[in-house]
């Protein structure tokens, strides 16, 4: 998976670049690895690595829902960053025509509980045809704490649109912008995220166009 963020503020512009791994082993666990490019006014450098496993602890198939727990070591490949733990949970439901996403993340980074975060987020997709390469429109909507001490609250919503860039509907591309609720000085933010998915599981990646 490849994801690509990016925000612009007045007048700068930042992009962020992610290339995440994921890898299952036995029935329900999986293993997960994840890069974080920036590029900024010092230009394009690998600033973090984070690697983690997740477990379905609970899964009911009539109900067509599941829970996940999971945790990550995040890693700094430069000076300024450091050390987190990022233990969270993650649960999905299928609906009617559609299907719904949860998750809660903790930051916990080596300099203290207080200068952590913590994030909140909840996706609902519109699922309308079967078609594998249909475009599945869908919101999220975000809310961060950062730091847990002293900090506030940051709402922000994420129209996105996802489609099937093959056939078979194993490679899929999605876009989406982030815009803030609550946060008045960051009005002028502006963010756009783009992710590339390839679940090779399913097949090769010149597999079913």
């Amino acid at each position: 998976m490849i994801k690509h963020r990016r925000t612009r503020r007045a007048g700068i512009v930042r992009d962020e670049t992610v290339l995440k791994f994921e890898r299952r082993f036995g029935e329900r666990s999986q293993f997960f690895a994840e890069g974080l490019w920036a590029e900024g006014a010092r230009g394009r450098r690998a600033e973090t690595l984070e690697l983690g496993v997740k477990h379905v602890f609970a899964e009911n198939l009539e109900a067509e829902f599941l829970a996940a727990a999971g945790i990550g070591l995040r890693a700094p490949l430069v000076g300024s960053c450091q050390f987190e733990l990022r233990p969270f949970l993650a649960v999905a439901k299928a609906l009617s025509s559609a299907s719904w996403q949860g998750s809660l993340r903790l930051i916990l980074p080596e300099s203290g509980l207080d200068r952590g975060g913590i994030e909140l987020g909840s996706v609902l997709h519109w699922l309308w045809s079967d078609w594998p390469r249909q475009p599945i429109p869908a919101i999220e909507l975000f809310a961060e704490k950062k730091p847990l001490s002293g900090g506030r609250w940051r709402y922000s919503a994420i129209p996105q649109l996802r489609f099937g860039l093959n056939r078979r509907g194993h490679v899929m591309a999605t876009v989406s912008y982030e815009y803030p609720l609550n946060a008045r000085a960051l009005r002028d933010e502006r963010r756009w995220h783009l992710m590339l998915a390839w679940d090779f599981a399913d097949g090769g990646l010149l597999e079913g166009w």
